[in-house]
């Protein structure tokens, strides 16, 4: 079979490894090289891109987009994972109101420092912590910074002793629900687990694009520069084009510094570049 090159708008149900979601859709369409962007957690389900063959060289740039999620939070106890999947180890009978709460979660907009679970795949030491958490030698005390760009509760079971809560998160790149909720959980004190966990969008791509793993074909293949039409477009002349080949870069007019825009040479995509002081500079080649 010919090699494909795009991103599928993938749709991982709970239950699902990233792993075993991105080596069923090798097989399904026959490709060697298939990734995710931005992993989902097993116990989680939601929008999760792939990008296949050549298109994982342009994987960073949906990367790095804003994410939405919904999460339903348990109040009263936390599991060492942070999560319904993990055993619990906290308990406590305090319940906040749903006052509380939605000052709470309000309070979480903005740049923060949250703890990262001791469970998840970010790295120390080159190694992922999830890596000593099953080894029974849990990291913790690791946070990171990133940014809520928006967050708010969207239903509470009671108005005065909240059990459950339905929270809406726009996030940055990098952003663990499930720290968001436990520094939320400190901060109300009372500890809280993140029961459920959907991602409803990547950038303005959401659920109403996704595909399911059983619906995936060559037909769900997404070119690179159509998934990647966040980016202002910049077409080259001959004679520019000739010297990006040559050089690498290239030099325009009338553009402002700071920009990623995707290149073409006619209706040929070339890659993406960025601008920076009156010249383009490739980034990712085609």
């Amino acid at each position: 079979m010919p090699s494909l090159d795009g991103f599928i708008w993938a749709f991982k149900p709970k239950g699902w490894r990233p792993m075993r979601f991105t080596t069923t859709i090798k097989h399904t369409l026959g490709q060697k090289k298939v990734g995710y962007i931005g992993a989902l957690d097993p116990f989680a389900w939601g929008l999760m891109p792939i990008c296949v063959g050549r298109a994982c060289r342009f994987a960073d740039y949906l990367l790095a987009l804003a994410k939405v999620y919904v999460a339903l939070v348990y109040f009263g106890q936390q599991t060492d994972t942070w999560d319904a999947t993990g055993q619990a180890v906290v308990h406590s009978n305090h319940r906040p109101s749903a006052e509380a709460v939605e000052a709470g979660v309000a309070n979480l907009i903005g740049a923060i420092e949250h703890p990262v679970p001791p469970s998840s795949a970010k790295k120390r030491g080159g190694r992922p912590l999830y890596e000593a958490f099953h080894a029974g030698q849990p990291l913790e005390g690791i946070t990171s910074v990133v940014t809520v760009y928006d967050a708010r509760v969207l239903w509470c079971d009671d108005s005065r002793r909240v059990e459950k809560a339905l929270i809406f998160f726009k996030v940055s790149k990098g952003t663990y629900i499930r720290g968001l909720v436990h520094l939320l959980g400190q901060r109300l004190g009372s500890p809280c687990t993140v029961a459920e966990l959907g991602r409803l969008s990547v950038g303005s791509v959401n659920l109403t694009n996704a595909v399911g793993v059983n619906q995936i074909s060559t037909a769900s293949v997404v070119p690179p520069d159509v998934a990647l039409s966040f980016l202002p477009a910049v077409s080259l002349d001959g004679l520019q084009y000739a010297e990006v080949k040559r050089t690498g870069r290239a030099t325009l007019t009338d553009i402002y510094s700071g920009h990623l825009v995707r290149v073409y040479h006619g209706q040929e995509f070339v890659g993406v570049g960025g601008l920076d002081r009156g010249s383009l500079v490739m980034k990712s080649w085609w």
